[in-house]
C-alpha cells in the first residue's frame, strides 16, 4: 500500500516539476529565437543602410555608376553574405556572392516600396534577404540593394539551445523523480512505523 502511495508521490513531484521546468524552457526558447532573428534582420538593415549611403554619396559625386556599386559593396558586405545592386528595371550593376559562390538574386519588385523589405528564401540552405530601394545620383534614379545571408549560424544556435534545455529537463526530471522518491519514503516512514 505504501509503496504505490510512494509512487504517486513521486509521479506528482516530479509531474509538477516537469510542467514547470517545460513551460520556462519554451518561453526561453520563443525570446531567444525571436532576438536571434531581430539581430540577424537587423544586421541585413544595416548593412543595406550603409550600402546604399554610400552608393548615394559617390553618384551624386558623379562617379561611373558601376565603379560606384562595386566601392559600396566592397566596403560593407561581410564574407557570409551575398550582395547586388540592380536598377529599378532589374538590370543588374554590381553583385558580390558571398564565399560559397551564392549570388543575390532579384527579388519580386511589387513588395516593400522604400523601406527594407525582409523575407527568407530556400537558395542554398536557408537565408535571409534584405532589400531596399534607394534614389541617387543626378538626375534622380532608383536602385536597389539586395543582400542575403545564410540563417545557419541562427539555426545551428537554435539547435544547441534546444539541445541544452532537452537535456537540462531530463536530468532536473530524474534528480526530481529520486528526490521525490526519498522524501515520500521519509514523509511514510512515521505512518509505516504506526502499522
Amino acid at each position: 500500500m505504501f509503496s504505490s502511495i510512494r509512487i504517486r508521490l513521486t509521479l506528482w513531484y516530479s509531474g509538477v516539476l516537469a510542467l514547470v521546468l517545460v513551460i520556462f524552457s519554451v518561453g526561453i526558447y520563443v525570446i531567444l529565437k525571436r532576438d536571434l532573428y531581430a539581430e540577424l534582420d537587423s544586421n541585413l538593415k544595416n548593412t543595406a543602410e550603409g550600402t546604399g549611403v554610400d552608393l548615394v554619396r559617390a553618384l551624386n559625386q558623379k562617379r561611373r555608376e558601376t565603379q560606384a556599386a562595386s566601392d559600396a559593396l566592397n566596403d560593407h558586405i561581410g564574407p557570409r553574405q551575398a550582395a547586388a545592386i540592380f536598377t529599378a528595371g532589374g538590370q543588374l550593376i554590381s553583385e558580390n556572392p558571398d564565399l560559397d559562390g551564392v549570388h543575390a538574386r532579384l527579388p519580386n519588385l511589387n513588395s516593400g516600396g522604400n523601406q527594407a523589405y525582409l523575407y527568407t528564401i530556400s537558395q542554398n540552405g536557408a537565408r535571409r534577404v534584405v532589400r531596399k530601394l534607394f534614389a541617387a545620383g543626378l538626375p534622380p534614379q532608383n536602385y536597389l540593394i539586395v543582400v542575403s545571408e545564410p540563417m545557419d549560424e541562427v539555426l545551428n544556435r537554435l539547435a544547441t539551445i534546444r539541445l541544452v534545455l532537452s537535456l537540462g529537463i531530463s536530468g532536473a526530471l530524474v534528480l526530481a523523480a529520486l528526490g521525490g522518491w526519498f522524501l515520500a519514503r521519509r514523509s511514510l516512514a512515521p505512518v509505516a512505523r504506526m502499522t
